[in-house]
C-alpha cells in the first residue's frame, strides 16, 4: 500500500464548501499531495460565511492548467456534474488515461432522483456514467446517496459518509433547553425552495396557539420580498449567515431546529443541529434523517402543508419547554479524517 504522501489528490470542484474545506485542511496536515481547483471562484455560496483556505489550491484555473491538472496520478474527485467545466474537467481526466481513479463525489438523493420524470432518469444515468465511466467508483456519502449510485448502475463504492466534526460532540450541549433563547431556530439559506415561504404560512397558526413563540432564522439570502416576510412575523429574528464554526452556538440558541425545505441532496444541517441538542421538526424529505438515529415520527412533516408544519411546530415546542435538560443522543454520525485517509491509500 502507498503512503499518501507518496499520492496525488487531485479535487476538481465549482467553490469552497466548509465541509470540505476542512477535510482538505486535515489531509494537507497530514502531508497529502493534495491540489483542489475550484473552477467557478473562490468565494463560497452565499450563506457559508468566509472560509479559511489554508491548503494548496487554484482559482478559476485557464484551460492549460486543467489539462496539467488532469494528467495528475492518483485520486481524482469530482464534485458534481452539472456544471459543463466539471464535466470537461472529468472527460479529460478520462482521456489522458493511466493507473488512476475517478471519483465523483456529490451527494445526489435517491428522493430527488425519484422525483424525476422516467425520461430524465434514463438521460441523467446516460450522462453521468458517460462522463464518469463504467470503472468509476463513487463516493457514498449516506444511505440515500448509496441508493443513488445503485439506481445509476454503479454498485462498487468509496464508503466516506457526512458527519459533524468530533469535537462538535464535546463542545455543544453547553447550553440546556431550558436556557436556550428562542424556541425555533433555522440556520441555512433562506430561500423560498428551502420552504421559507412555507414556514412563514404556517407561524400565524403557532403563535395563535403558543403566543409568546419566538423564532429565529440565521442565513443569507438575496430574495428581498422573503427577507421582509420573515422580518414581519410575529416573534421573528432575522440575521445574516454565520462561518460555519459558528454553527454549533447558533443552533444553541433555540430549543426546536426547524427544516421546511422541499428539497434536498444530503441535510447535512439536520444533523448538526441533532449535535447541537436541538429537538428536531422536519420535512419529512431530508435524506440526512435517515442517518440520525431516533427522529420521532410526530416532529416530522409535508413541507408544502402550512398545517402539517404548524402542527408538528407546536407539539415541538411544547415538547422542547417540557425538558428541563437536553434530549438524549440522537446518534448523529461524525466526520472521519481517518476514512478518507484509509479510502485514499487503498488506491
Amino acid at each position: 500500500m502507498t503512503g499518501l504522501s507518496e499520492r496525488q489528490v487531485t479535487v476538481w470542484s465549482q467553490v469552497p464548501a466548509p465541509y470540505f474545506s476542512r477535510i482538505y485542511s486535515e489531509l494537507w496536515t497530514r502531508n497529502t499531495d493534495i491540489k483542489v481547483l475550484f473552477l467557478k471562484s473562490e468565494q463560497p455560496h452565499a450563506g457559508w460565511g468566509a472560509l479559511s483556505l489554508d491548503f494548496p489550491h487554484l482559482t478559476s484555473p485557464t484551460w492549460t492548467d486543467v489539462a496539467k491538472h488532469a494528467r495528475r496520478r492518483g485520486w481524482h474527485i469530482v464534485h458534481g456534474y452539472r456544471d459543463r467545466r466539471l464535466i470537461l474537467a472529468a472527460l479529460l481526466v478520462r482521456s489522458f488515461g493511466g493507473p488512476r481513479m475517478l471519483s465523483p463525489f456529490f451527494d445526489s438523493s435517491i428522493e430527488d432522483f425519484a422525483d424525476r420524470s422516467a425520461s430524465s432518469q434514463v438521460f441523467q444515468r446516460w450522462l453521468v456514467r458517460s462522463v464518469f465511466g463504467a470503472n468509476c467508483r463513487p463516493a457514498q456519502v449516506s444511505k440515500s446517496n448509496s441508493d443513488y449510485w445503485k439506481s445509476i448502475g454503479y454498485s462498487k463504492m468509496v464508503d466516506l459518509p457526512y458527519g459533524v466534526p468530533p469535537s462538535w460532540g464535546e463542545e455543544t450541549y453547553r447550553i440546556s433547553l431550558e436556557s436556550r433563547q428562542f424556541d425555533v431556530v433555522h440556520v441555512g439559506r433562506l430561500t423560498a425552495q428551502k420552504g421559507l415561504d412555507a414556514l412563514a404560512d404556517s407561524w400565524s397558526r403557532v403563535v395563535d396557539v403558543l403566543p409568546d413563540a419566538s423564532l429565529l432564522l440565521v442565513g443569507a439570502t438575496e430574495d428581498a420580498r422573503l427577507r421582509v416576510r420573515l422580518s414581519s412575523l410575529p416573534g421573528a429574528s432575522v440575521e445574516e449567515g454565520v462561518p460555519w464554526e459558528q454553527v454549533p452556538s447558533t443552533f444553541e440558541r433555540g430549543r426546536v431546529a426547524v427544516f421546511p425545505s422541499h428539497r434536498e441532496a444530503f441535510g447535512l444541517a439536520l444533523v448538526e443541529a441533532a449535535a447541537s441538542g436541538c429537538v428536531l421538526a422536519s420535512s419529512a424529505r431530508i435524506p440526512s434523517l435517515r442517518e440520525i438515529a431516533s427522529v420521532p415520527e410526530d416532529s416530522l412533516f409535508d413541507s408544502r402543508d402550512a398545517h402539517s408544519l404548524s402542527e408538528a411546530l407546536i407539539r415541538s415546542v411544547t415538547l422542547a419547554r417540557s425538558v428541563r435538560d437536553r434530549l438524549p443522543d440522537r446518534g448523529v454520525p461524525l466526520m472521519s479524517v481517518e476514512k478518507y485517509m484509509t479510502a485514499l491509500e487503498g488506491f
